[in-house]
């Protein structure tokens, strides 16, 4: 603490007056204080918190075209806004995001990857913005951006979701349904086809409503669903669906009704009101 007297001689007329004593105290604290405040060129609060991205998580493959989520958490302070950057082998590309809120504890933004970005591997930079220490900094593990991806056909799209699903055969259904095996038949026509003729016991959700109502008809992830259509396509797609919703169980019959059918086997229909 620096004391200052200041001496102040008042005159009126000519004549001098009272004695004015001032006091000063100036703290050297504030002086400090002042000269730290935040301006051009100048930062603020230094950081104790750090930050990790979640996603990408490293390993991914992305087209450019394709929209994907980057997900960062963090802890301690870091601000209340990050910028988010793109490199390619440690080499900065471009802004993804120039400033953008942190969040509470964390936080996630939608990027959609140019349909012109240069194939290659890449890492994603997050950092606090404003901030005197760079502790809140969080750099990504590698991910690959490919070329766009070609657009594929309905035969193409039926073809990836048999190899990624499960099957079983039209007999396999029969011994389920002879052996009272706990399963659960689903036929995902529109309903117009569904009523003239279905396997026995068998619910109906059209695969253009799985989404949306199959989990007020199935609540039971766990549960064991055979997925059928007409012809064994969309029975492939709605299996697939339902394996993304977290069916594990789901199966689909090959050859659809269609294969049940040309085995001789019975089906049901929804007989009209009277």
């Amino acid at each position: 603490m620096v004391k200052v007297d200041l001496i102040i001689k008042i005159k009126v007329n000519g004549v001098s007056m009272e004695t004015l004593k001032i006091q000063l105290l100036l703290v050297v604290a504030v002086i400090f204080l002042v000269t730290s405040l935040p301006g051009p060129g100048r930062n603020a609060a230094a950081s104790d918190g750090a930050l990790k991205i979640v996603a990408p998580g490293g390993g991914e493959t992305w087209s450019a075209g394709t929209r994907h989520e980057i997900k960062w958490e963090y802890t301690g302070h870091c601000g209340s806004h990050v910028t988010i950057e793109l490199f390619k082998n440690d080499t900065f590309d471009r802004k993804i995001e120039r400033r953008t809120y942190i969040g509470d504890f964390g936080n996630s933004t939608m990027w959609t990857i140019p349909r012109d970005q240069p194939q290659g591997d890449y890492t994603v930079k997050i950092a606090s913005l404003g901030l005197k220490k760079s502790a809140c900094v969080g750099i990504s593990n590698s991910f690959t951006i490919t070329a766009p991806g070609v657009h594929k056909t309905s035969d193409q799209l039926v073809k990836e979701a048999k190899s990624e699903i499960k099957e079983v055969s039209a007999d396999d259904v029969k011994t389920m349904v002879d052996t009272k095996e706990n399963i659960i038949i689903l036929d995902v026509r529109d309903r117009e086809e569904f009523e003239p003729g279905y396997i026995p016991s068998a619910i109906n959700v059209s695969r253009g409503m799985l989404e949306f109502k199959v989990n007020m008809v199935i609540p039971d992830k766990n549960a064991k669903v055979v997925v059928y259509c007409s012809d064994d396509r969309r029975g492939p797609l709605a299996t697939r669906a339902l394996n993304d919703l977290g069916y594990k169980n789901a199966v689909n019959i090959i050859g659809g009704l269609n294969a049940w059918k040309e085995a001789g086997y019975p089906t049901a229909k929804t007989e009209p009101p009277l």
